[in-house]
């Protein structure tokens, strides 16, 4: 039976507690850190992904800055940011929007909309499936995107961790 992904909830509400604000609760498992694999969550689309289960490219160039780069932390965070930039950055497929809630639209833009919707229901005979809501003040987020904004922290956790960067730990099968 496959492990379920953690739900939303997981994430709000159980990650990082350590006791239970409220003795009554039977089900609480206090956050224990795995000390036996690397753990970084990225969201990919609207899904928080573990960065080193998913990307078999990304993993197999951490391995080689591992490897390469034994005592010398600068080459190895370079390294470690320049696989980051490849395999993640303006890379669609690894993009997320991040805007403000709740969506709102201008006049101008509604009016736009209802022009475009006449014009389909001219056009085909019937409503649009979908009308497309530009997004005010959005911003695209990539997975390399994210890793910058904690920079420090995420390649102070690989150096302190180098010896969790192998193939066994990483599930790769040579």
């Amino acid at each position: 039976m496959a492990k379920e992904k953690p739900d939303w909830s997981y994430f709000e509400h159980e990650v990082g507690r350590y006791v239970c604000e409220d003795d009554v609760r039977e089900d609480f498992i206090p956050y224990l850190h795995d000390h036996g694999k690397l753990v970084w969550y990225v969201f990919v689309g609207t899904t928080p992904f573990n960065l080193f289960s998913f990307h078999y490219r990304f993993l197999l160039d951490l391995l080689k800055a591992n490897a390469t780069c034994e005592d010398d932390f600068i080459n190895f965070a370079e390294s470690v940011r320049r696989s980051l930039q490849h395999n993640f950055w303006r890379k669609a497929e690894y993009e997320s929007t991040i805007g403000c809630w709740p969506i709102y639209v201008d006049l101008k833009t509604l009016d736009s909309m209802n022009e475009e919707r006449k014009e389909h229901l001219d056009r085909y005979g019937s409503e649009p499936r979908v009308v497309q809501v530009p997004a005010k003040e959005a911003y695209k987020v990539d997975i390399y995107t994210q890793i910058m904004l904690n920079w420090d922290r995420f390649i102070e956790y690989l150096w302190d961790n180098r010896s969790l960067i192998t193939p066994k730990k990483l599930g790769i099968r040579r």
